[in-house]
């Protein structure tokens, strides 16, 4: 809830999803709430994988048996682009049976925001007690550091200490007994069926007859070049928008997406822990806002450029170690430079058995996770190696692929599998 809170709020938001904290369904959640708030909103991600996640999840049954057209596109490489053609070509052709009425519509809107108004009033108090409690810290710190005795700045202490005492404090369990899953009510899914129609049969009108025409071309291969160049198009960004407000891609296939001039109301960057800095900031120069999502706790971008090469061109263009092309992702290289915009950590692990996920918990974490509702208590075992790799073979060693393989024999294991960060 409050990361969709900030999402819908700030210009920059940083999400922490340490593994089995339900980042996945969070983005996703963004995503339908971006919707319900008009925005167009672009996800991306260094290569297809963490999109797809997010899209296994769009599963919407309006009256529990009329699948909902949610209105989004997958774009990428020349296959995705394709599909996606396709797509577009079995919506701008349907024959849409229900009747939509924008009245209709709106009235429903009207009614979800008058349910959900208490619910974001108490996560508005609740983040302003936080910022509160977080101000008065630096105050007293300043106080203790200061040499002078300050009659104002104790006032403003005194005060400060009295607004969060008088104030009514809003718990973890309140903003939960205030929530209720969109998944779950008829009305917003009524909403969401309707909605989703009346951004389809856009394409039915005559402002979009040459994207009709470039999506029943048969041949692929001119049908996603000719896509991909109408895409170009800054003032077809806009017609496309209209009908897809969200867009799945990669970091580098949204160079495709109108000139640059064309900017999304949201861009959703996930995994950036391990998006590199220079092919991260296409997106993020299409973006109003920006929500970047990743781990600095977990492995950092995968880049082959030498590191020799690496330091001379950080000498010549003047580079400092914030910006380091081979050792920064792009939410390391942000969170260094920005001392304003939060960042929220998703601190709830629902998937390991406590052992396991305890050891990165205390190692990784500083013990920041909650995982006392764990039911599994987990087994984990560790073993030295004495690795001796030579430099040759990177990427590789030898006693630990001996060790796992002793380990499976003598344990009879019938069901295994092995997590490695490179498979040599």
């Amino acid at each position: 809830m409050l990361v969709i809170y900030s999402a819908m709020k700030n210009h920059v938001t940083y999400v922490q999803g340490p593994p089995g904290t339900g980042k996945t369904q969070t983005l996703f959640n963004v995503v339908v709430s971006s919707y319900f708030n008009n925005k167009t909103t672009l996800v991306t991600t260094m290569n297809n994988i963490p999109v797809d996640g997010i899209l296994d999840k769009i599963r919407f049954k309006y009256k529990d048996k009329i699948d909902i057209p949610f209105p989004f596109l997958r774009l990428g490489n020349k296959e995705m682009i394709a599909k996606a053609t396709l797509k577009i070509k079995k919506f701008a052709f349907y024959d849409y049976k229900a009747k939509i009425f924008p009245n209709k519509i709106n009235q429903i809107k009207e009614k979800i925001n008058e349910q959900t108004e208490p619910l974001i009033n108490k996560i508005t108090a609740y983040q302003q007690e936080k910022v509160e409690k977080s101000q008065l810290t630096f105050l007293k710190k300043l106080r203790d550091l200061s040499d002078r005795n300050s009659a104002k700045l104790n006032q403003t202490i005194y005060e400060l200490e009295n607004k969060i005492k008088d104030a009514k404090s809003i718990t973890d369990k309140d903003l939960l007994e205030s929530f209720s899953p969109a998944s779950k009510d008829p009305q917003y899914l009524e909403y969401l069926y309707y909605s989703s129609i009346s951004h389809l049969k856009n394409l039915q009108t005559d402002n979009y007859k040459e994207l009709r025409e470039i999506v029943s071309i048969d041949v692929e291969e001119d049908r996603v070049s000719k896509f991909n160049k109408w895409c170009l198009d800054d003032n077809n960004m806009k017609l496309l928008t209209k009908v897809f407000p969200i867009i799945f891609s990669t970091n580098i296939s949204s160079s495709k997406l109108g000139t640059g001039e064309f900017i999304f109301d949201m861009v959703i960057m996930d995994e950036a822990g391990q998006c590199p800095i220079a092919t991260s900031l296409i997106p993020i120069s299409r973006a109003d806002s920006l929500v970047l999502v990743g781990d600095v706790d977990q492995l950092k971008p995968v880049v082959l450029l030498p590191e020799e090469t690496n330091e001379k061109l950080k000498k010549k263009f003047n580079i400092n170690d914030n910006y380091d092309y081979c050792h920064c992702s792009i939410i390391s290289a942000m969170q260094d430079e920005d001392k304003v915009s939060e960042e929220i950590l998703l601190k709830h692990h629902y998937r390991c058995g406590k052992k396991i996920i305890n050891f990165s918990n205390k190692y990784f974490y500083n013990n920041k996770l909650i995982i006392d509702d764990l039911a599994n208590e987990g087994n984990l075992s560790f073993f030295d190696c004495h690795n001796h790799a030579d430099t040759i073979h990177q990427n590789q060693s030898i006693e630990e692929a001996k060790g796992i393989a002793d380990y499976i024999k003598k344990s009879h294991l019938k069901n295994v599998k092995v997590i490695t960060p490179f498979i040599n």
